[in-house]
């Protein structure tokens, strides 16, 4: 039998008609290409390195495609240029142990293509500087007080962009200080933030929607003149600048006790605030890495006489703040060992994307010609907006190294993500638990990894559950020591038992499910 070819229009059925088959995603092949090149020079007491990265990629956009009878697949155009600089300095003098400098500059670039020409282009250069100095212990307390400046223009042209051109730019300041008590350790941190954030044209465009009634379809037989609500439309256009100056103030306190020897307990609290970012507040246009329509919470979505308008909020735009207490206790000697957290997080302002129930024409004007090609180039409809969120969970990792060779570790994780007043919030990871099996004997080393993922059915209006799945991947490599460089040939399998998986963190969960089985075999050189 033939796989079959996922949709986009399959997206609400998935659950019941993908059970024991077999799929081919349509539309979602892909190809890249790179490389890395670096270098450093040591001296007397530090070193300094640069390497640049070159990073292309060609790849499909699953439920993204035109045209009617024959469909034209829109595929993505990625090019990366990343240059970074590394380096540190022991100066030892009566203030400064050391000082580390790290940064970088990166131009991205991805474009929408359609039968060869790029549509839209999306392109976002940032550089980045980071400066710690490590200063000489004082009163018995060693830390380092760190500067952090990054700038990033992003800018996107064509018919699918869905943000503005922006700059923003980030000013830090930071401090880390610690102190041993006896057996206990004492860590004390701030930050402070200088956020700036511009935009010049940021446009509320004239935008028509309407929701999809699936009874109302029922009762008229699919006559798709019922389809489409087109008394909800919405306002009309407008241009504005945006200029946005944040200040984020964040602290943290820590105690780590070494209650008995290989053991200790970790008690911290903090008080964190965060800028939202441009696309959270500008976004207005069709994103299709996540086949969705998205709006910053720069707008807010209005009913008046049953027609629905995005229109400027009336809420303040102000910083996410988060209030965190985590518990820990670790067990870090012998053969056995183990890392337990337990978290509590209180978020006011959050920032997140949720689904209005309502689409919108993703901007294309293609004939389609067959009917059943009605929703083809609609997209829903994702608004940003904030809520005071609760977040609570644990993390457990326990390593157990049974001889020389054989190590096993367990691991599992979870998060309990609702709104404070009550409901969840969308796209939450479900609960998470596996284990690798690790060798290691001269030449030879393998590793098995099995993980599985729970069933996700605490879900936001609008979402999806998932089922729960089991992935299991192995690999096995060989060092061959040839002219005194090192050679490595590996076999890697990922996804064995070609289990079908669908991320629930991912908007597109409905449409594609992770790659099935994958076998690759290769060789590798580390020069």
């Amino acid at each position: 039998m033939a796989p079959e070819v996922e949709d986009a229009h399959d997206e609400h059925d998935h659950q019941d008609d993908h059970d024991s088959h077999d799929y081919v995603v349509s539309n979602s092949a892909e190809e890249s290409k790179g490389f890395t090149l670096g270098t450093s020079v040591a001296f007397d007491g530090g070193y300094f390195g640069v390497a640049v990265e070159r990073f292309e990629r060609e790849y499909g956009i699953p439920g993204h495609s035109h045209g009617g009878d024959e469909e034209i697949n829109v595929t993505a155009d990625l090019e990366q240029t990343r240059i970074q600089l590394k380096g540190e300095h022991n100066l030892n003098n009566d203030y400064v142990n050391t000082v580390r400098l790290s940064g970088g500059f990166t131009e991205y670039e991805h474009a929408e293509i359609e039968l060869g020409v790029a549509g839209t282009i999306f392109e976002n250069d940032s550089s980045e500087l980071k400066v710690d100095v490590l200063h000489k212990p004082f009163a018995d307390w060693n830390g380092a007080v760190s500067f952090h400046f990054k700038r990033s223009k992003v800018a996107a042209e064509g018919e699918e962009a869905f943000t503005p051109p922006s700059e923003e730019e980030t000013l830090a300041l930071s401090i880390m200080e610690e102190k041993h008590f006896g057996d206990v350790l004492l860590q004390v941190g701030a930050r402070v933030e200088r956020v700036k954030l511009q935009a010049e044209n940021v446009l509320l465009p004239e935008l028509e929607t309407h929701a999809h009634h699936d009874e109302e379809e029922e009762d008229h037989g699919h006559d798709h003149e019922h389809d489409h609500d087109h008394g909800d439309d919405i306002s009309v256009t407008r241009v504005f600048s945006a200029d946005h100056d944040f200040t984020p103030v964040s602290l943290s306190a820590g105690l780590v006790w070494d209650f008995t020897p290989g053991y200790n307990l970790g008690l911290s609290v903090s008080r964190s605030e965060r800028a939202p970012s441009a696309s959270e507040l500008l976004s207005f246009g069709p994103h299709i890495g996540t086949r969705s329509y998205e709006v910053g919470a720069l707008f807010a979505l209005h009913e008046h006489e049953d027609e629905m308008h995005i229109e400027l909020t009336e809420e303040v735009i102000d910083l996410e703040t988060a209030n965190n207490i985590d518990l820990t206790l670790r067990k870090t000697q012998g053969d056995f060992g183990f890392i337990f957290n337990l978290f509590y997080n209180k978020v006011g302002n959050y920032y997140y994307q949720v689904n209005t129930g309502l689409f919108a024409e993703s901007g294309h004007d293609h004939d389609h010609g067959d009917e059943h090609d009605e929703h083809t180039d609609e997209l829903p409809v994702y608004l940003f907006r904030t809520d005071d969120v609760v977040l609570h969970g644990f993390e457990l990792q326990a390593a157990w190294q049974i001889n020389d060779s054989f190590k096993t570790t367990f691991f599992s994780d979870y998060v309990r993500a609702r709104l404070q007043d009550g409901g969840d919030l969308p796209r939450t990871s479900p609960m998470r638990f596996g284990t690798t099996l690790s060798y290691e004997q001269n030449n030879i080393s393998a590793q098995l990894d099995i993980t599985r993922y729970q069933e996700q059915n605490r879900i936001a209006a609008e979402e999806t559950e998932t089922d729960g799945y089991t992935l299991v991947d192995f690999n096995v490599s060989y060092d061959l020591p040839i002219l005194e460089q090192d050679i490595q040939l590996y076999l890697k399998g990922k996804n064995l038992t070609d289990t079908e998986a669908r991320v629930h963190t991912s908007f597109l969960k409905d449409i594609a499910p992770r790659p099935g089985r994958s076998i690759a075999v290769g060789i590798q050189g580390f020069f």
